[in-house]
């Protein structure tokens, strides 16, 4: 039975079981992408073996004679599929002696082309990897090579390919739209062939530039320039038209999924479920704390080795937090809200929700469902962190 995304699941009898979903950032690159802003570290081969070590002794530190159940597990990064088979086997039989592991749950491993094996696919399913998420970022070499991707186009085919040859049919692939250069033909040229793949799920991210990047410093020298908002907002359109002709599902504001094809880790996290994060950056919130590991390898090891949990609390999660985030993350989903949550939700600003939300509907933001739900349309998704400001001002946020 699939959680119900509040961090525990129904049992028999009415007993209800204490659950978390699982997230380990691996740090590791094999190279860094000119426009990355995770933590990562370059490590040209494979992740070293100490790593999963200290994966394993900071995952100790939530052993409780119940252990908790995992609802998904999710191995994020940097580039987790630089763990060699053997180190990964040893990671995943060290979290299941930590944890309750249940049988085909979702787990899934996020992994550079380059980096996929039949060796490396063998291994991850004999793990319990059920799902894999392959950063493609682009299907057109001139655009790969300025995101300082080191996979061509022939080994996302490769790699997409020999996932599907493996018996992987949780199979989902990352985009990045407004690259540089990029333009409605190159993307088509990206998304038919994307169409013809055995994917169930894609994610498509807004390239957001940060200070201190190599793709930042070079679109502020000049070298580079970004599509303007319309011509962002014509290759978001393209985008969801395509996906949505050729069967997916748009059900958040960058993800579409065959039917049954959704990141049930990620609706976790949308939805307001509790999770444990592991290794350096790593965040969590579980049990009512945000939880934050140190930004360095360095810090998160020495605190491992003092045997201290290596995070930081960040916050205690209150009611009025809960009730916000329902809100926000609710409105990413396809699915919407309840109108008379947002309504509460606007009361509680001492703003009138017949006038907000009536603004909403009126500018095509918003559209009313036939269940009494309030989603955003196609124009709410491209335009969401507007929406979501006006919303919820920055001098009512708590």
């Amino acid at each position: 039975m699939e959680d119900d995304g509040d961090g525990r699941e129904p049992k028999g009898g009415g007993v209800l079981k204490e659950t978390a979903g699982l997230y380990v950032h691996v740090p590791f690159c094999g190279s860094l992408c000119s426009y990355c802003d995770f933590f990562r570290v370059a490590n040209d081969g494979a992740a070293p073996g100490w790593f999963v070590t200290y994966i394993i002794k900071e995952g100790k530190l939530y052993r409780e004679p119940e252990p908790i159940t995992l609802a998904s597990v999710y191995f994020g990064g940097g580039t987790p599929s630089l763990i060699a088979p053997p180190d990964f086997a040893r990671l995943s039989e060290g979290l299941r002696e930590i944890f309750a592991w249940p049988c085909g749950i979702e787990a899934t491993l996020e992994a550079n082309p380059e980096t996929v094996t039949r060796e490396a696919l063998a291994a991850w399913r004999s793990a319990g990897i059920t799902r894999l998420s392959i950063g493609a970022q682009s299907l057109q070499g001139e655009e790969l090579s300025l995101l300082g991707r080191r996979a061509a186009p022939s080994d996302v085919r490769r790699a997409v390919l020999l996932a599907s040859e493996a018996g992987f049919d949780r199979l989902s692939l990352d985009l990045m739209l407004a690259i540089p250069g990029q333009s409605p033909g190159s993307l088509a040229r990206t998304l038919d062939e994307v169409a013809a793949m055995p994917l169930d799920h894609v994610s498509a991210y807004m390239l957001d530039l940060h200070e201190g990047t190599p793709l930042y410093a070079r679109v502020v020298a000049g070298g580079a320039s970004l599509p303007d908002e319309d011509e962002v907002a014509d290759l978001y359109e393209q985008l969801c038209g395509r996906l949505e002709a050729s069967g997916f599902l748009h059900y958040e504001v960058s993800n579409f999924a065959k039917p049954n094809g959704e990141c049930r880790h990620n609706l976790r996290y949308w939805r307001g479920g509790d999770y444990i994060g592991l290794g350096p950056s790593a965040h969590g919130c579980f049990r009512g704390e945000r939880t934050n590991n140190p930004r360095s390898i360095g810090e998160w090891r020495a605190a491992l080795d003092r045997d201290e949990p290596p995070y930081e609390i960040t916050a205690k999660v209150t009611e009025r937090e809960r009730f916000e985030n329902s809100v926000i993350f609710g409105l990413r989903l396809a699915e919407g809200i309840k109108e008379e949550t947002l309504a509460s939700f606007l009361e509680a600003q001492g703003r009138g929700p017949e006038q907000i939300i009536g603004q909403l509907l009126r500018h095509g933001y918003a559209a009313r469902r036939g269940d009494g739900r309030i989603r955003l349309t196609r124009l709410g998704f491209l335009s969401s962190n507007s929406v979501i400001e006006y919303l919820l001002p920055k001098d009512y946020r708590a």
